[in-house]
């Protein structure tokens, strides 16, 4: 890989797309010959195969073809992450190279055809490049991620929720946390139609650990980030705070304490925000589900955030039970 690299294959290969974009053939060999060119450990050096990326994502728009889907959307983001690897290494936590590499396939029309394949996508490496692509261009800085919503990313992730694929579904839950980290995105993920966080809330609750730490991500994001309105229609509607009081008996200190951190905000919030019956219902049911006991076992946990949260929780709403 690494000769081809310092031959200078790359050119050529972008050349060829270029001339032959229209065969599906030559497609298929080129996109697979550059995908396998940006794989491999030690990674490739990044200025050899960064200048595929506006031809790599201009063929999306030209093609529906999933072999050719797969390839693309497996090249593009081993490019985006080793950009964002090169940066951590650099020490450069505030880098836009990756957010640059985002903007350079979004411009080229990308956004509709990955939220086409999205919804039409038959085979499951196709649509597992497509989502993995999906969730790393949604992890760029708010107007990319607009531009994703506008062409419906949103609906096409609530489909993706129902596949019942343990990494699909992980990667959905991701993609939708990372919407909702905004209030204008949250916003969106809440008109979601048909609606995506009920799912979320019952992968959060029934899933594996690591779809439901995903899931309990976005859950929080869209609790701190949305409409005081839109998350008290969620309250009701999904169940949250009896969901949430179940995962009380988790081990997993991660999820545990952002359990703990949903919980505090939606009753901050309900302080602020809210009428005074809000806080009352909300801690009534907690107290119903036995959170409490959770709440006052928590003070001399190991896990500093968790031992935090809960004292909070025990101070400023529970300080008689």
């Amino acid at each position: 890989r690494d000769k081809c690299l310092s031959l200078g294959v790359i050119p050529p290969l972008v050349d060829t797309l270029g001339l032959f974009s229209e065969n599906i053939a030559v497609a298929r060999s080129v996109t697979s010959a550059i995908a396998n060119l940006c794989r491999g450990h030690p990674r490739p050096r990044l200025r050899l195969i960064s200048p595929t990326a506006p031809a790599l994502a201009m063929l999306l728009k030209d093609h529906v073809d999933e072999s050719i889907a797969t390839n693309v959307c497996d090249a593009l983001s081993k490019i985006i992450q080793d950009v964002d690897e090169e940066e951590e290494r650099a020490g450069n936590v505030e880098g836009d190279r990756g957010n640059n590499v985002v903007e350079t396939i979004l411009a080229m029309g990308a956004a509709p055809c990955l939220v086409s394949l999205l919804n039409t996508a038959a085979s499951l490496p196709t649509l597992t490049a497509v989502l993995r692509l999906t969730s790393q261009l949604l992890s760029g800085d708010e107007a990319q991620t607009q531009v994703m919503i506008e062409a419906g990313v949103i609906a096409a992730l609530g489909r993706v929720l129902t596949s019942g694929h343990r990494q699909l579904l992980r990667e959905a839950c991701f993609s939708l946390a990372n919407i909702a980290s905004t209030t204008a995105h949250a916003q969106a993920v809440f008109e979601a139609d048909p609606p995506v966080l009920p799912q979320i809330v019952e992968i959060m609750v029934n899933e594996f650990a690591e779809m439901r730490q995903d899931a309990a991500w976005a859950v929080g994001n869209c609790v701190t980030h949305g409409a005081w309105e839109n998350v008290l229609v969620l309250v009701d509607t999904a169940d949250l705070l009896r969901s949430l009081s179940v995962l009380l008996s988790e081990d997993d200190e991660e999820i545990l304490a952002l359990v703990l951190s949903i919980i505090h905000t939606l009753l901050k919030r309900a302080a602020s925000e809210g009428s005074g019956s809000d806080v009352e219902r909300f801690t009534a049911v907690l107290r119903a589900q036995n959170a409490v006991a959770h709440f006052e076992a928590y003070p001399s946990y190991s896990s500093e955030e968790v031992s935090k949260t809960a004292t909070a929780l025990l101070q400023e709403f529970f300080t008689t039970v």
